[in-house]
């Protein structure tokens, strides 16, 4: 259908439409008016026999003859037959009841019968003495005007058929309608020309607009139209000019921008491997100078403050790939089953110890209906939880920083945890709550502090939005009176949904972590081939493998892998992706293709990190066995090796148990003390136990407390109560 059959028939609908809502009020109007006419005539009608009868008992009265019966009755009846011979249209009746309910006048052309309903009706209408009343009689529908004459007793009545009133209504209707289709018509008709030159107009503008969207400015050929119309399209041929030299800018920019983000994740991708190499060899080393014993307390010193240096690096660089990932929306969330007890009692752990060191009071307190279980991302929220935390210690100088943990019930399957971070520090002023959720900013006098890169903070902002109705927001001052030596405060609150139970995590495999502090594989004389084309990296595997009785071969390139394999039959292979030639992705296809070779596991050992959790998804898809990001810990590495090639591993507690001789151990209730500690979590406890056995007996329990220590310093609540139980 054409734009001007649409608009006709638009246009013809509206009149209609128009027309019969017009119509329905007039007839309604009509309607109302000549029922309000005809019950005005019958009341002036009876107004004027009232009065009749009014000046009737008044000439009575005048003449003193109103108290003798027989000369009432006399001008009674002449009244009576006045009134006979009155008539009220076509159906009007008079009827007059006297006292006794009893009609002593009914004239009218068609009389209604006498019965008891009529009786009723005047009985109701004596007892309301004058008004209108409406009653269907002998199958009719009648319309009664009434009054009372009180001197005589009598009630007088006109009664009109209602279908006398709607007779004059349907002939005022009748010509309504006729005169409403002559005028429709004529409406119609001049609405059907004036569209149909409109829609010529329209045609034209559609025209050109069709050209602008299909890119095609032929239209500057023909001429525009006149009138307002015509201006329209004027207008409209302007502004495709502009927009076409707009859109050309738009997608100039675009592209640009385009280019310039897909150099941004190349730039970032580059950057991050080539910083975690040599970042892998340095971290490696540290953690092969940290297990020999032939290297002195300062030297220790030393290699444990690089290692420091190292971590804090690489944090840094994670942070800033962090805010890459979630500027480009690639950051997702990976929520696993997670014990909250366990997780919190960590993170009070280590914020514990570093509050300590700067004579800072910690305070932890969780409800005590926190949910056993929740379903989350453990790294997200432990990274969220220490951004928070590390910021409290570092910026607070006296005082306190502090920790809560309240649950709110949201369905059986839901809780809300909420944590509220607080510290008596400076502070930070109102007018930067929102800077300093932005990346790369400090507030006030946090400005002075040399550490951080200003993204802790813009990080967990985002991360706490990317979780279910996760919100993360700062109170500051919260201290109107701080007390001397602290400052105002801020008071960090993050909240978020989380799928939650009160049941424990089954114990099995799934759930085991991998532990800590492996120092040795037992029969490890297996074979391993590392490939990748970095020296420093194989270097840093081969000293970590090789002293646990590991035999190391090379290659320094993918396409190096199978004459490798023939030559040296490797139990197991480390291989690099990003290598010259063919890299890691080409390796394990020909690997997998061979029917010798096929079966020998294959771990990555990659510096890659952007895209991680997509990289790795693709490398087990492709044939890998595992994944290994750099810089690595050596205690995952030796547990992935183990767990492939079938190999016991060996832990810091059992190899000193097993290789060294008998500790010679503090005294019982030390012993005691440090076994209740141990059972209760409490590492803070432990680390300062182990100070005080450092001082017993001249230190003679030295070794046994750098055993512990190391322990301890890791956390390991496992291995502490393993090497307890093993000391004699």
């Amino acid at each position: 259908m054409k734009i001007s059959q649409q608009i006709t028939l638009l246009l013809f609908l509206v009149i209609a439409a128009m027309g019969g809502s017009i119509l329905w009020l007039g007839a309604s109007i009509v309607q109302h008016n000549i029922h309000e006419l005809y019950m005005e005539n019958t009341g002036r009608e009876l107004t004027n026999m009232i009065t009749q009868l009014v000046q009737s008992q008044r000439e009575l009265e005048e003449a003193g003859l109103d108290t003798l019966p027989d000369y009432v009755t006399a001008e009674k009846e002449r009244i009576l037959n006045k009134f006979h011979d009155y008539t009220f249209g076509a159906t009007g009746q008079i009827i007059i009841y006297n006292d006794k309910n009893k009609p002593v006048l009914h004239q009218g052309q068609e009389e209604l019968e006498e019965d008891k309903e009529l009786a009723s009706l005047f009985t109701l209408m004596r007892a309301k003495r004058q008004g209108h009343l409406e009653k269907v009689l002998d199958g009719y529908r009648y319309h009664f005007t009434f009054q009372e004459f009180p001197k005589w007793q009598w009630l007088v009545a006109i009664a009109i058929k209602e279908s006398e009133v709607m007779a004059t209504y349907r002939t005022y209707q009748q010509k309504v309608l006729v005169a409403s289709a002559v005028i429709a018509t004529l409406v119609f008709a001049f609405f059907y020309l004036a569209t149909t030159r409109f829609h010529r107009q329209i045609q034209r503008v559609l025209d050109t607009l069709k050209s602008i969207q299909h890119g095609d400015f032929s239209y500057n050929e023909k001429t525009p139209g006149t009138g307002e119309i015509g201006t329209i399209e004027h207008g409209i041929r302007d502004m495709a000019h502009s927009l076409q030299s707009q859109t050309a800018a738009l997608e100039k920019a675009i592209e640009e921008a385009n280019q310039a983000n897909r150099a941004k994740s190349v730039f970032l991708s580059n950057m991050s491997h080539e910083l975690r190499t040599p970042l892998n060899a340095i971290l490696g080393y540290t953690q092969i100078f940290a297990t020999d014993r032939s290297l002195n307390a300062k030297q220790q010193n030393g290699i444990h403050t690089m290692h420091q240096a190292g971590e804090h690096l690489l944090m840094l660089i994670n942070d800033i790939l962090d805010v890459a990932k979630i500027e480009s929306g690639k950051l997702e969330l990976v929520s696993k089953e997670l014990l909250v007890a366990p997780f919190l009692r960590t993170i009070q752990d280590i914020i514990q110890v570093r509050s300590e060191a700067k004579n800072l009071e910690f305070r932890y307190i969780p409800d005590t209906n926190l949910p056993n279980t929740i379903v989350a991302d453990e790294l997200r929220l432990r990274q969220i939880l220490l951004n928070l935390l590390s910021n409290a210690v570092k910026f607070t100088q006296n005082g306190y920083c502090s920790l809560q943990v309240h649950s709110e019930y949201v369905s059986p399957q839901k809780s809300r945890l909420t944590f509220i971070v607080e510290d008596s520090g400076p502070g930070i002023a109102e007018n930067m709550h929102e800077t300093v959720f932005e990346p790369f900013q400090q507030a006030g006098e946090r400005l002075q502090c040399a550490e951080g890169s200003g993204l802790g903070l813009a990080i967990s902002k985002q991360l706490a939005t990317l979780m279910d109705d996760g919100t993360l927001s700062l109170e500051s001052p919260i201290h109107n009176t701080p007390l001397p030596e602290t400052g105002p405060g801020c008071r960090f609150v993050f909240s978020a949904l989380f799928p939650a139970s009160n049941d424990s995590l089954p114990t099995g495999p799934k759930n085991e972590r991998t532990p800590r502090n492996i120092v040795g594989l037992d029969r490890a004389s297996k074979t391993i081939l590392i490939v990748d084309d970095q020296e420093s990296n194989r270097m840093v595997l081969r000293d970590t493998l090789e002293p646990l009785g590991l035999i190391i071969e090379e290659a320094t390139d993918g396409s190096e892998v199978l004459d490798a394999c023939k030559a040296t039959q490797p139990d197991l292979i480390l291989m690099d992706l990003r290598m010259p030639g063919l890299d890691g992705f080409g390796a394990i296809k020909q690997i997998r293709n061979s029917e010798i070779f096929a079966p020998i596991p294959v771990i990555v050992v990659t510096a890659a990190e952007t895209g991680r959790k997509k990289l790795e998804r693709r490398c087990l898809k492709d044939g890998f066995n595992a994944f290994l990001g750099k810089p690595f810990a050596t205690s995952e590495l030796l547990q992935l090796i183990a767990n492939h090639l079938g190999l016991r591993v060996n832990t810091a507690d059992t190899a000193a148990i097993e290789t060294e001789a008998p500790l010679q151990l503090p005294p019982d209730e030390v012993m005691q003390q440090l076994r209740t500690y141990t059972q209760r979590g409490e590492i803070t406890a432990i680390s300062a136990s182990i100070a005080e056995v450092r001082q017993l007996d001249g230190g003679s329990f030295n070794k046994f407390a750098d055993q512990l220590e190391q322990l301890a310093s890791a956390c390991d609540i496992a291995g502490i109560e393993r090497f307890l139980e093993q000391s004699p």
